[in-house]
Formats: structure tokens, C-alpha cells, sequence
């Protein structure tokens, strides 16, 4: 709303509505992978399946959200009962949840990136449920050059974080 006001001069978002009145530029499309302590029986796995979450303390994001309805309707055509032991707004936080031996969870491959060590596994999800990024601005306006230039860094560090994610095949 505030970039559709012009109250400022972008913004970044998960997913658009229909005729929002904003110009878009996608970021990034990447899909959903899970993330699990090191020593979890998972990780030993190379791609985890939604029957694999079934019985598993699951952490993930609250009812309502898109991706999380995303989520659901992929376990239910599945055939798979997953319901989630914890629920948090945050990616980061999910994953300090797993790092600390809480559960599993699906998340954002960019934000797991960041916890990707010798604690914590990461491995493709073998449903497609998308997490995006994208740059939305004015409609009818052209960035200024502070505001371009941000998103030229955005680009690159998405391009160098995109070929870490394919050098872990995720």
C-alpha cells in the first residue's frame, strides 16, 4: 500500500495481489527445501518427500499464510498428515528452531542458506511450493538512481547466493 501511495520508493514482497496497482520485478523464484539438524535420519536421505515429514516434530508457518496454504494443500494431495508441533512468522526463526534441535522444517533455500553448517542438514523438497522475491515500485515511476543502484546489489547478491545454492544441488 505504501508503495501504491508513493510513500516510498520500493518495497520488497513475498507475492502480489491481483491489480495492485505497482510495478514488479522478481528477484528470485526458488523452491521450498527442508532443513533439519545434521544428525536427524533425514539428512542422510537426498531429497525429502512429504510422507517423510509424517510423524516428525514439524516447525512451520502459521495457518493463513500463503505459503503455509501452500504447504497444507501440498500435503493434502499427498495424502499426508503433517500438522506442524510449532508455528513461527519468520523463516530465520524456523530455522534457529531446527539449528537448536526443535524439529524439521520446509523453508526459504535463501534463508537456509545462512544455516547451512555442520549442525544443520539441507535437502531438496521433492513438492514444488514457491518462495519468491520481488521488487515492487510505482506504477508510472521510474526508479531514482539511489533506489536502482539497491536493487543492482539485490540482483548480484541473489546471482552469487543462487550459485552456492546450485553447488549444494538445492
Amino acid at each position: 500500500q505504501m508503495v501504491r501511495e508513493h510513500s516510498c520508493d520500493l518495497a520488497i514482497v513475498s507475492h502480489l495481489d491481483e491489480n495492485n496497482g505497482v510495478e514488479s520485478e522478481i528477484l528470485y523464484d526458488a523452491s521450498a527445501v527442508c532443513i533439519m539438524p545434521a544428525s536427524h535420519p533425514l539428512a542422510k536421505k537426498t531429497i525429502v518427500t512429504p510422507l517423510d515429514i509424517v510423524g516428525e516434530r514439524f516447525v512451520s508457518l502459521p495457518k493463513g499464510e500463503k505459503l503455509r496454504v501452500d504447504m497444507d494443500s501440498v500435503f493434502k494431495v499427498t495424502g499426508v498428515e503433517a500438522e506442524p508441533n510449532i508455528e513461527t512468522s519468520y523463516s530465520s526463526i524456523t530455522c534457529s528452531l531446527v539449528q537448536q534441535g526443535v524439529g524439521i522444517a520446509l523453508v526459504n533455500p535463501f534463508v537456509a542458506l545462512g544455516y547451512f553448517n555442520e549442525t544443520v542438514a539441507v535437502r531438496p523438497f521433492s513438492q514444488s511450493l514457491k518462495h519468491q522475491a520481488i521488487v515492487v515500485y510505482p506504477s508510472g515511476k521510474t526508479l531514482n538512481r539511489f533506489s536502482k543502484a539497491f536493487v543492482d546489489s539485490l540482483k548480484h547478491t541473489v546471482s552469487q547466493q543462487q550459485s552456492e545454492l546450485k553447488m549444494l544441488n538445492l
